[in-house]
């Protein structure tokens, strides 16, 4: 599983900094890959709120229809499988990040694991916000962080950045 670990100064021999270091070595990558098969096209992007309580778009909705595969964007663990308010969802499980796709159903049981770019569900028949011309794919890490999944897709350079106090 591919995974980020914030490391002390003491061990980038760097005082002051801190560095983020990741499991695929000197060169950049992406977090994740997209759920869907290229092209991908973003109906609404994410629009977080200021704070968890508050409303807004936690995710993205993706341009689909109802069968396409959904694939795994990235190792992980299917962790949900079921109805929320009325609507199907999976979750996959990825270190303390959550990945939640709506509609989608899958005959995978909660604990299956799903590698990168493996199939691992369908997008549904029934979208409350899309006209079921979308699939909402939204990240949380920890409780109640909100992560934009778009800008997980891109690869990106690891830096050193100064420690804050």
């Amino acid at each position: 599983m591919r995974q980020k670990a914030a490391v002390s100064d003491a061990d980038t021999g760097h005082e002051g900094y801190v560095a983020v270091i990741s499991a695929w070595g000197d060169t950049c990558h992406a977090v994740f890959d997209w759920p869907l098969r290229k092209p991908v096209s973003v109906l609404k992007a994410y629009d977080g709120p200021a704070q968890p309580w508050l409303s807004g778009h936690r995710g993205v909705d993706l341009q689909t229809r109802t069968g396409e595969e959904i694939l795994a964007p990235g190792d992980g663990m299917v962790s949900f499988t079921g109805k929320v308010a009325g609507k199907d969802v999976v979750s996959i499980k990825y270190g303390d990040m959550a990945l939640t796709f709506e509609p989608a159903i899958t005959d995978m049981g909660v604990g299956a694991s799903v590698r990168r770019g493996q199939p691992f569900a369908k997008v549904g028949e029934s979208s409350d916000h899309c006209d079921n011309v979308c699939l909402h794919w939204g990240i949380r890490s920890g409780e109640k962080t909100y992560l934009d999944p778009a800008s997980m897709v891109s690869a990106y350079r690891i830096v050193l950045k100064p420690k804050a106090e």
